[in-house]
């Protein structure tokens, strides 16, 4: 099947600014969210610098999660995370001094919090498939009334969004495989035209330096709790079948 268009659904901390000067950009995929936010943010603007740099979907900063752009025949692309690494970059990312216990006090209030329901808070790339991102760790659902109270009918719909994405990788495994994820993406579109590789940008895992720091300090139980913490996330992770392979 051919699409006509794509969306790139950018989970926070998981290499969207990477994947989207590597893979996406050089292919210039057609995207109907990606030329109107160019449009709302760019036209007419006196000083656009802030805009590209925080703003701009090219940038890979718009996370948007599961957004109105998404049609029957868009094509959806995503990049994920190992779940722990993830989750303690959000953390670090959005505290000035990050520490373990802060980070471990955090996690316990999101785990027992009958305010915000674990789904909801803590299971950022689960979340991206039936949330809006209005804002860090925003809490507002799309789908108003899916109770998780009822786990049934919330894993239904939630495998339901999971199986609808066409394209998901984890992130280690883009470099390797460049010009074949390009090529196989391209190949979903009624794209004539050649592509140009240009310069590869190197995956830095730990762009915050403090992320990498609070890392290297947990123990493998500190590991496991939060992998426990994140289980939507780590569901998902550990099944091949929800992610690209080079042999596909």
């Amino acid at each position: 099947m051919n699409y006509k268009d794509c969306y790139f659904m950018h989970i926070p901390k998981t290499g969207g600014r990477y994947f989207r000067h590597n893979i996406l950009s050089p292919l210039d995929l057609p995207s109907e969210f990606d030329k109107d936010f160019q449009e709302k943010f760019f036209t007419g603007k006196e000083d656009e610098s802030d805009l590209v740099e925080n703003k701009s979907p090219h940038n890979g900063n718009s996370h948007v999660g599961w957004s109105e752009y998404i049609k029957e025949n868009t094509y959806i692309i995503s990049t994920w995370r190992d779940p722990a690494k993830r989750c303690l970059s959000e953390y670090a990312f959005n505290h000035k001094n990050p520490s373990l216990d802060d980070f471990f006090k955090n996690l316990e209030f999101l785990n027992n919090s009958e305010r915000v329901h674990p789904e909801f808070a803590i299971n950022s790339q689960s979340k991206a498939h039936y949330q809006t991102y209005q804002d860090t760790f925003s809490i507002r659902s799309t789908i108003i009334d899916l109770s998780p109270k009822d786990p049934e009918l919330f894993n239904d719909f939630f495998y339901k969004q999971i199986e609808r994405v066409n394209f998901r990788i984890r992130i280690q495994d883009v470099s390797a495989n460049r010009i074949k994820i390009m090529k196989y993406l391209k190949s979903q579109f009624p794209i004539e035209q050649s592509f140009e590789l240009g310069e590869e940008v190197p995956y830095i895992e730990w762009v915050n330096p403090n992320s990498e720091k609070l890392w290297n300090q947990l123990t493998e139980s500190d590991k496991d709790y939060i992998y426990k913490s994140n289980y939507l996330d780590l569901e998902v992770w550990n099944n091949d079948k929800y992610f690209w392979s080079p042999n596909d």
